[in-house]
C-alpha cells in the first residue's frame, strides 16, 4: 500500500488544527499572531520594513496609473471605484500602508527589546490582518475572472497587467516573507467584503441603470448573474482562501526547515 506524501499529511493535519483553533477563537488576531505579524523571514527586520515600504510605493503608483487611465479614456473618473478590480486595489494598498506601520513598530520593539503590545498596536495588527485576509484571496479572484472570463484577447496594456497581475504578485510577496501564519477562517471577512460589493452592484444597477459587469446584469440576465455570484462566493472564494493558506504554510515550513526562528514560531501546531 502506497504511503501518502508527507507534505499532504502535514497539510491535512495543519488544516484540522487550523479549523479547531479558529472555531475556538474567531477573532481576527490573537496574541501570537499580533507578535509575529510584523516579523519577517528575511535576515534583517530593517530590510523587511524597507521591502514593505517599496511594495506600498509600487501599489500607490499603480493606483495613480489606474486613475489616470480612467480620466483619459473614459473621461469620467467617477466610474473608477465601481469596479471590483479597483476595490481589490484599494484594499491591497490600504493593507500595505498598515503593514508598513506594523513592521516599523515591530522593528522598533525588537531594537528596544520589548514584547508587550499596547491596545492600539494590537488593534492596528488586527486591522492589517483583516485587510490581508481580504486583499490576497480577492486578488486571486480578480485575476481568475479577468483572464479567464472578461479578457477578450489581444494586448492587455500596461495598466491592465498591473491591476490584474502585478498587484497579486506584490501582496503574495508580502504574504510569503512575513512570519505570521494565514488563518483560513478569517475568510469570513473576505466573504463580507464580497457581499458588500454584490449589494453595491445591485444598488448601482437600479440607481444608475447600468451593470458594472455584463455577468452581473441582474435585470437582463438574472439566472447567469445569480449563478456567477453563488459560484464566486461559495466555490472560487474558498479555493482562493485555501490556496493562500497553502502558499503561506509551505513558506513557513520551508523557513522552519532552513532554520528561520520566525517561521518556526508561526507554524500551526
Amino acid at each position: 500500500q502506497a504511503r501518502r506524501p508527507l507534505l499532504a499529511m502535514a497539510c491535512c493535519d495543519a488544516l484540522r488544527m487550523e479549523f479547531d483553533r479558529a472555531m475556538a477563537n474567531l477573532e481576527l488576531i490573537d496574541d501570537q499572531d499580533a507578535k509575529t505579524f510584523g516579523g519577517s523571514l528575511l535576515s534583517s527586520q530593517g530590510r523587511f520594513v524597507a521591502l514593505r515600504a517599496l511594495l506600498m510605493t509600487y501599489l500607490l503608483g499603480i493606483n495613480a496609473m489606474s486613475l489616470a487611465t480612467f480620466n483619459t479614456f473614459l473621461d469620467n473618473i467617477a466610474y473608477w471605484p465601481t469596479f471590483f478590480t479597483q476595490w481589490g486595489l484599494m484594499v491591497s494598498t490600504l493593507y500595505m500602508i498598515l503593514a508598513v506601520a506594523v513592521a516599523a513598530i515591530y522593528n522598533h520593539k525588537t531594537v528596544q527589546k520589548k514584547t508587550d503590545l499596547s491596545v492600539a498596536e494590537r488593534s492596528l495588527c488586527a486591522a492589517a490582518r483583516g485587510l490581508q485576509a481580504i486583499a490576497v484571496p480577492t486578488q486571486w479572484i480578480i485575476n481568475a475572472v479577468y483572464w479567464g472570463v472578461l479578457h477578450t484577447g489581444g494586448p492587455p496594456g500596461a495598466v491592465n497587467v498591473h491591476v490584474h497581475g502585478v498587484v497579486l504578485v506584490l501582496v503574495v510577496i508580502d504574504l510569503v516573507v512575513s512570519t505570521a501564519s494565514f488563518r483560513i477562517l478569517t475568510g469570513w471577512v473576505t466573504f463580507l467584503f464580497s457581499v458588500a460589493y454584490v449589494v453595491f452592484t445591485v444598488v448601482l444597477l437600479y440607481v444608475n441603470g447600468g451593470a458594472v459587469y455584463p455577468i452581473l446584469d441582474y435585470r437582463s440576465e438574472p439566472v447567469v448573474s445569480t449563478i456567477t455570484v453563488v459560484g464566486l462566493s461559495f466555490i472560487v472564494l474558498p479555493l482562493a482562501l485555501l490556496l493562500t493558506w497553502f502558499i503561506k504554510y509551505v513558506a513557513l515550513r520551508s523557513a522552519c526547515c532552513c532554520g528561520c526562528c520566525g517561521g518556526r514560531d508561526a507554524l500551526p501546531r
